[in-house]
């Protein structure tokens, strides 16, 4: 037998295989020459002008050949904002560029892939609709140009949507982003985590963080818990300038993520990403401690016993809450538990006050402009200018309520379809989980589909004490039933596919 003979049908008959591809030895050369001419180039021009323009032709390289890592990474600048970190990438407006440049990647593969056609679910559908009411909303907007720079954000939100239910098109991807997801917001506790203990929101006194406070007295940094003026929630946010920024909007961003941290546990089966979830868990619990926002100790609650409603472990799971509640309660500070207790006495708190003041204000709103509201993003404006209570000193504030905002900017139109696109989710969610369940490797993103549903009951709840409409939340949970759904009926038509043949 001759070697040709012997070696046939196996790699080691095929010399070739083994050497690196034309591909490579382009990358190869043109790597060399780029070293060549950057390391020349340091003797005259400074570091930043040579790695930067290498690092951005790398970045689009990248992208241009894998668009989801261009979805990968525009979902951290958008989370953890290295733009209000170094105000130099401001200027780059890094977000912009890197969904132009992942739309444009994306456009190409499909055109050579020879894919023209979207599926649009009922909820994608919704969305849509949702966009149509924030344009038409327009119409009687009583401040034009807020009106306007707040649909064109949605806009772009638009684009970002139906980008990543396309590349999102595989169970690997979808387990990714959701991880990714995940660790971005544990990236932004483990900074709040770090403030509330070093700084809290004493920059201006110089006095310190609250530090580690047990049974009321500090044994670890900080001076304590403060009650000074403007610390009313005694807590911190993120820090960043969007949607993670006070506490209020970050508490609402970790009843999200929580849930998540869970079903991350159940789903995966790395040994490493079960410790990181676990971390996580905790990590997630203390900041919302730490922010101090009963909203979101309102929304964890309701979250919880969703989640154990759903894993049907619902008295188990609440018998060992109250016991592990106990010495909660000892390890978190006086003012916390005062301040979660103060729910019972809204009658008597400003906070509570303000907000009813605002709602008030939202009803004669909807009066005034019942079909098609205020014009997007212009409650402030509105209350400030007109609505708001003689002699009141709150100016411009939002509504804080998620419905509130709806209903009195976009008119009964845009808050029948924003409850349609809500229960579209839930629906699709269902739909998605009675394919799943026949799928033989289905179990991930079956786990997921019934996160997505648990993580939206809590951003409802929440919701009912922070303005976060137009905020990424509901978007984001859109996207991933949309795309879950369609690589569970992929994968189930591959099946059958394959049993039938």
């Amino acid at each position: 037998m001759s070697p040709a003979t012997k070696h046939k049908g196996t790699d080691f008959g095929k010399r070739r295989s083994f050497g690196p591809s034309s591909e490579s030895r382009s990358i190869l050369i043109t790597a060399v020459i780029l070293s060549v001419i950057g390391g020349a180039l340091l003797f005259v021009v400074d570091p930043e002008f040579i790695f930067g323009p290498i690092l951005l032709i790398m970045l689009v390289a990248v992208i241009l050949k894998y668009p989801v890592s261009g979805l990968y990474l525009y979902l951290l600048i958008v989370y953890l904002r290295p733009q209000d970190l170094f105000s130099s990438l401001a200027i780059l407006r890094p977000n912009i560029f890197l969904l132009a440049l992942t739309v444009i990647s994306l456009v190409i593969h499909r055109k050579f892939q020879g894919k023209t056609h979207i599926t649009l679910l009922r909820n994608d559908k919704m969305f849509i609709a949702f966009l149509v009411a924030a344009v038409l909303s327009n119409i009687t907007s009583i401040w034009f140009s807020s009106s306007v720079e707040t649909t064109i954000e949605l806009l772009k939100m638009s684009i970002f949507y139906f980008m990543a239910i396309m590349l999102l098109n595989n169970t690997k991807r979808i387990l990714n982003y959701i991880t990714l997801y995940l660790f971005s917001i544990g990236f932004v506790s483990l900074v709040q985590i770090y403030t509330y203990l070093t700084i809290g929101m004493t920059r201006s006194t110089g006095r310190g963080g609250y530090g580690i406070i047990v049974g009321g007295t500090t044994v670890l940094g900080g001076g304590g818990a403060l009650k000074m003026s403007g610390e009313g929630v005694n807590g911190v946010g993120g820090y960043s300038s969007y949607f993670l920024a006070n506490a209020s909007e970050f508490g609402l961003g970790l009843c999200i993520a929580f849930p998540l941290c869970y079903y991350l546990f159940k789903s995966t089966g790395s040994r490493l990403l079960k410790i990181a979830s676990l971390v996580l868990l905790a990590m997630f619990i203390v900041s919302i401690i730490f922010t101090g926002s009963r909203g979101a100790f309102v929304g964890m609650v309701a979250t919880i016993i969703y989640l154990l409603y759903k894993e049907k472990k619902l008295v188990v799971g609440l018998v060992t809450l109250a016991v592990l509640s106990v010495p909660a309660i000892y390890l978190v500070s006086d003012q916390y538990v005062e301040r979660i207790e103060s729910i019972k006495e809204y009658e008597n708190d400003e906070s509570v006050g303000v907000r009813f003041q605002l709602w008030r204000a939202g009803l004669s709103m909807i009066g005034d402009y019942p079909i098609f509201g205020v014009g997007t993003g212009n409650f402030p404006n509105a209350y400030g200018g007109t609505y708001r209570e003689k002699d009141s000193a709150n100016l411009y504030w939002s509504p804080h309520n998620v419905f509130i905002q709806i209903i009195t900017e976009m008119g009964l139109v845009g808050f029948t379809i924003y409850i349609l696109f809500i229960a579209s989710i839930f629906l699709v969610n269902k739909q998605s989980r009675k394919m799943l369940a026949q799928i033989e490797d289905g179990k991930p993103l079956l786990y997921f589909s019934h996160c997505i549903d648990v993580i939206l009951l809590g951003y409802i709840v929440a919701g009912q004490f922070i303005t976060a409409t137009y905020y990424p939340h509901l978007f984001q949970f859109s996207v991933w039933a949309s795309a879950i759904y369609l690589v569970a009926k992929k994968l189930l038509n591959q099946q059958q596919a394959a049993m039938e043949s």
